[in-house]
């Protein structure tokens, strides 16, 4: 029979939350993504606005 030792004690008080971890990588990937549809969009509206514009000869 083994004898159960307890674990060495590494931060008490402060269990290990996954999602603790996960929010700032979901924050990081919203940031992400809507800082390059910003700049697509912007990049799109410009590329239509020189479209339209009358033609020089």
């Amino acid at each position: 029979m083994a004898s159960f030792d307890p674990p060495p004690p590494g931060t008490p008080g402060i269990p290990f939350d996954p999602e603790l971890l996960l929010m700032p990588c979901v924050a990081y990937l919203w940031l992400f993504t809507l800082l390059t549809c910003g700049y697509a969009a912007r990049h799109y509206l410009f590329s239509l606005d020189r479209l339209f514009k009358p033609q020089h000869a």
